[in-house]
Formats: C-alpha cells, sequence, structure tokens
C-alpha cells in the first residue's frame, strides 16, 4: 500500500483473527460495519462518487494510493488481483489477466504464468505477454517512478535498467516472454510470494505504440470493464462500459453501472453532509477517500443512516516521519515519542471511531506484529519524562521543529492537536508546513520538497500479509529516492539496511515474521517516527448503492463491485 497513501493491504491467515476482532472498535459489530448493503444489484444506471481530491495516479506504473489502487480495478486488469469479497475472504487473491496464481520453482525464483484466451484493450485489440512486459517495465522509468519498488527489487536486472524510454532497444532480462500468452519472471531473489506483487497496477497490460509516457494518467488504454469517457483533473472523471471486457474471463468484476462519474474539489463537511441528507443523485454515490468528519459522526448513527455506514479497523498506521538529516539528536526523537499526545490528535478524527493509540508500524492484522510499548508516555504523553530526556541530554528547551502536514481541515486539525501537545511547559515549539492536498503524498516523496521538514504527517498499510511490505519501503535506506520517495524519514543505516537483507533472506515465514517484528522494535527504539494511530474507516454510500462493503486491501467501499437501483 506507499507510504501512507496505501495502499493498506491485507492481513495475512494468521491476522485475519485480529483483524475481525479490531474491526469492531470502529463503533459497531463486524457483521454490520463491514456490509452495509444487499449484496444483490441490477445493470445499469450511474454510480457517482464523492472525492475530495483528484486520483494522485491512474497510470498503472505510478498507482500507489489507495484511492487510486480501488479505481484502478475499474479499468485495468492485473496478473492477479483480490477477491471481491469484505472480510477474510477478501484477503486472498485469485487468477485476473492470468491462469492461475504463477507457477513457482522449488526456490521461488521463477514464476510462470499464462495469459487466459480472448483478452482485449478497449479497441478490440489482443491483450499479449509482451504488452505485460512492456507496462512493468515503464515502472522502472525516472518519471514514472510512484509506483512500488518491488519489481526493482525483485526482478533480475532491475537494480541497473532504466526502463524502456532511456534505452528503447533493450529490456528487462529478468522478464521473459515466451510466446503471447506465456511470462516468465526471473528473480534476483527467494520471493515465495511474489503472485501478491503481481496484484499490483505495475502488472497489468500497456501496449508501446499506446503509450504517451506521463501522459497516460490521462487516458489509460483500458483492459477493464470501463474505459475513460472524459476527464479533467481536479474536476470530474467519467467512466463508460468498455465492450471488447469479457465477463467469462473475470470472474471477480460485476460491472453493473452504466456509466460511473467520480465528482472530486469537494469540501469534506460536505460530502458527508450530502451522503447523510441522501437526496437526488446521492442516492446512487459513495464518499471514497475521505472519512465522515468527526463533527458528523454522531448523524451516522441515526437508523436511516447507520444502516449505510461501513466501519471498522482498516489496516493503516498513520505516523509521523521525522527527518533523520535534520533531527539527528537521539533524545529529542525519544522525547517526542514519549511526549506525543496521541489521544488529541484522535479525537480530533471522531475518538475510538478514527481508531486507537499506536506504538508500532505494523498493524495489528499483519503477521509481524507484536504488542510494543517502549515509550510509555501513555495516551496523553508524558511531559515530564520528555523534559528529563532533554535536560539529560543538555537540551535546551524549547526545541523548534517544523511539522509538514497535507492541507485539509481534518489533518488540519490533528496538525493543531499536535502542536498544542508538543508545546505544552515550553518543551518544544512546532512550526507549520501545510502541504497542498492534492498530490501530497507525491510532493511529500521529493526529499528536496520537504528539506525544510523535521516532522512529516504520514500513514502506511501493508501490501500484503508480511512485515517485508512494512519495513523495507520505509526504512531501506538504500530505497531512497529523489522522487517517488517512501523513506520519508531519510534514515539510511548500514547495519538497519543489513538486517532488512537479512530477514528478505528467510525462507522460513515465522522465522521471517519475528524478524521484522524485531525490525520494528529496532525502529522504535531508533525514534526514526512517532507512530500515533491504528486507523479506523467511517464511509457512507446513498440508499441506492447495492453491494457495499469495506475491502480490507482498499480500507474503503470495493468499487467494482457497487451497483445502482432504480
Amino acid at each position: 500500500m506507499t507510504l501512507t497513501r496505501k495502499a493498506w493491504a491485507q492481513a495475512g491467515v494468521a491476522g485475519v483473527a485480529v483483524l475481525l476482532a479490531a474491526s469492531a472498535c470502529g463503533g459497531s459489530s463486524n457483521k454490520s460495519s463491514n456490509s452495509s448493503s444487499n449484496a444483490s444489484g441490477q445493470k445499469g444506471g450511474t454510480l457517482y462518487v464523492l472525492d475530495h481530491d483528484d486520483f494522485e495516479h491512474l497510470d498503472p506504473a505510478r498507482i500507489y494510493v489507495s484511492a487510486g489502487l480501488d479505481a484502478s480495478r475499474l479499468i485495468t486488469r492485473t496478473l492477479t488481483t483480490y477477491k471481491a469479497k469484505p472480510g477474510k475472504d477478501g484477503l486472498q487473491i485469485v487468477p485476473d489477466m492470468a491462469t492461475d496464481l504463477g507457477q513457482k520453482s522449488s526456490d521461488c525464483k521463477t514464476w510462470t504464468f499464462h495469459l487466459k484466451d480472448g483478452l482485449k484493450y478497449e479497441d478490440g485489440s489482443p491483450i499479449k505477454a509482451g504488452d505485460v512486459k512492456y507496462g512493468i517495465e515503464r515502472t522502472f522509468t525516472d518519471e514514472l517512478s510512484e509506483g512500488p519498488q518491488y519489481p526493482k527489487q525483485y526482478i533480475e536486472g532491475g537494480d541497473t535498467y532504466g526502463g524502456p524510454y532511456k534505452d528503447p532497444t533493450g529490456d528487462l532480462r529478468g522478464i521473459e516472454v515466451k510466446d503471447d500468452k506465456t511470462l516468465v519472471f526471473h528473480l534476483a531473489q527467494t520471493v515465495c510470494d511474489f503472485n501478491y506483487t503481481a496484484a499490483f497496477p505495475e502488472f497489468s497490460a500497456v501496449p508501446k505504440a499506446k503509450d504517451t509516457r506521463d501522459q497516460f494518467d490521462n487516458k489509460v488504454f483500458a483492459t477493464g470493464p470501463y474505459k475513460m469517457q472524459t476527464y479533467e483533473r481536479g474536476k470530474q472523471l467519467v467512466l463508460v462500459r468498455n465492450q471488447y471486457w469479457d465477463k467469462k474471463s473475470d470472474p471477480v468484476r460485476t460491472a453493473l453501472p452504466d456509466k460511473i462519474q467520480v465528482d472530486m474539489g469537494l469540501a469534506e463537511d460536505v460530502i458527508a453532509q450530502r451522503m447523510i441528507a441522501d437526496q437526488g443523485n446521492d442516492q446512487a454515490a459513495v464518499m471514497l477517500d475521505i472519512n465522515v468528519p468527526a463533527a458528523q459522526l454522531p448523524q451516522t448513527q441515526a437508523a436511516n443512516v447507520k444502516s449505510r455506514l461501513i466501519s471498522g479497523a482498516n489496516g493503516y498506521v498513520y505516523y509521523l516521519a521525522i527527518n533523520q538529516q535534520r533531527v539527528k539528536d537521539l533524545a529529542i526523537r525519544q522525547a517526542l515519542n514519549t511526549m506525543v499526545d496521541k489521544a488529541a490528535a484522535i479525537q480530533t478524527c471522531g475518538g475510538p471511531a478514527c481508531g486507537l493509540p499506536a506504538t508500532t508500524i505494523t498493524a495489528p492484522n499483519v503477521q509481524s506484529y507484536r504488542k510494543l510499548d517502549l515509550y510509555h508516555g501513555g495516551d496523553h504523553g508524558d511531559v515530564n519524562k520528555a523534559k528529563q530526556i532533554l535536560a539529560k541530554a543538555n537540551i535546551k528547551t524549547p526545541v523548534t521543529l517544523t511539522l509538514a502536514y497535507r492541507d485539509r481541515q481534518d489533518i488540519a486539525d490533528q496538525f493543531a492537536a499536535f502542536q498544542r501537545g508538543f508545546e505544552r511547559d515550553g518543551v518544544f515549539k512546532i512550526n507549520p508546513k501545510p502541504v497542498p492536498s492534492t498530490g501530497y503524498f507525491a510532493k511529500i516523496g521529493t526529499p528536496a520538497s520537504m528539506a525544510d521538514a523535521d516532522l512529516i504527517w504520514a500513514d502506511w498499510g501493508a501490501d500484503w500479509p508480511s512485515g517485508s511490505t512494512v519495513i523495507p519501503p520505509l526504512f531501506d535506506g538504500t530505497q531512497i529516492k529523489t522522487s517517488g520517495n517512501q523513506v520519508l524519514s531519510l534514515v539510511n543505516d548500514p547495519d538497519l539496511n543489513s538486517k532488512i537483507k537479512d530477514a528478505q533472506k528467510e525462507l522460513d515465514n515465522t522465522k521471517a515474521q519475528q524478524k521484522w517484528a524485531d525490525l520494528d522494535k529496532e525502529v522504535q527504539q531508533k525514534g526514526l517516527i512517532i507512530p500515533w494511530r491504528y486507523g479506523s474507516t467511517n464511509d457512507l454510500r446513498g440508499s441506492k448503492v447495492t453491494g457495499g462493503y469495506m475491502h480490507p486491501f482498499f480500507g474503503a467501499f470495493d468499487l467494482i463491485s457497487l451497483g445502482v437501483k432504480s
């Protein structure tokens, strides 16, 4: 799921029970919170999606934010994908364009996928294995670098390959095209869950002749049940049926609405109030990229509204990254973790319905999660203990720091809570650095634009059920990039990097998950971040929307399952 956006992903089998238990913390039982409408639906009509922000990207090479991942399944098919189901069933991957979940060698370094028969693009031309290879190769291009880094890390030759634009005559040697329907992936390391990686939009098909480079965002060449009719960035996206999509090859997507209209640039409270009121076209609408604001949560408990609410733990961990290039003194980082007022920040978004205080970067529904509390500051933080830490290190107060945050009202409220908490007794002085909400993650993923930020608001969800999709993306210093960066703390610790590589080589899953848990603890000991909330979702649908449930990968409505009653 990318730093924060992301992409939260599903819990592993060992974590499912934890997820289902945690889901009840959203204010209702898991049964009611995760399925707010009858799954049956009729074909036809228009589904409306109300958004605060535009999608950061819809180009499959560049998607790593949850809203984009969710919407991309309407337009783009991948080798594998997640089941369209709530709860634990939605945690399973199934074949999408591929005939199966991939055939792996005994050492998990060679993976073979075969494409289904009859796959076509929106113009009726056939989808070929070479197009999938080209689609993956695009992700190695610097100008399209915002997506997950797994292909570069896993695929043989990925560490030196520069993408098809840099060397049009070369190719990525780690992907072999046997014929029009057969792909063989040669990996540089053992990856026994590589088929989870193949569920990312990066593993889709893009014909070279249709590649418009950085403009592909504006007109994706569709392989899914819908194609772009119009897209006015920041305002509206309209999707209509792709007549060449074949339901026979796609058991996951229902493709019930004739049209899907995404309206953007709406204020959070306006979206929530429209969904609560449930009038006109909003009866056929869902909210996607925000939660119901705290002030309006009480209104969702009315009987005619509560039945349209999905709520529960969503797998995200919200945290403040601490810039190691600026905040170099461990005592300052420890004092911040000891003093942070997590409860006050959580209260701004609705209290327990918004989530529970976090002490790890790993969510409770990931296999590597272990209960941990190193700083013992309590939910409101311990001011006196923080002062003692700084005094012992001979650090004068107040310590002045700058906090970068997403310039959106709900997150601005969180910033204000952090500011009040850290500035108690004059321990810290926190200066604001509001960053435009649209494209936020791209901006904070460009270290040059964060050169004056000591703390950065972020969130993260595991990309699949392993600590390997939490620790390396966020703390492996060898992955720091000039754009599309996810190591927001800018830590590049050779010892930590070495331990990450060691954990990645572990073939025994139980031992591997313990190593990831140990690294989570080390991350907290080094004060690389300030985890503060295990997130929950509170989203509404209109009364005419069917098939509404929270998908565990996206932490929001599963768009491919929605229908509209006439």
